[in-house]
């Protein structure tokens, strides 16, 4: 049996862990539009500025681990 203070992690250990973040847009067409013609549709919101956030998080997560 473990001793309870010790981690399930070693130094060594070859655990994974990512951290995904993704985007979906959801849009109707009017009523007066054609329905085979969708067109290019909206943009998709660019997601960089969340990196520094989601290595922040993905550092405190080991950390919290580790422990």
């Amino acid at each position: 049996m473990a001793d309870s203070n010790s981690s399930p992690f070693s130094e060594n250990s070859g655990t994974v862990l990512s951290l995904n973040l993704s985007v979906f847009t959801q849009y109707q067409i009017s009523d007066d539009a054609e329905e085979d013609v969708v067109g290019d549709g909206p943009d998709i919101p660019d997601l960089s500025p969340y990196r520094a956030a989601m290595i922040s998080d993905m550092r405190d997560l080991m950390s919290r681990l580790k422990q």
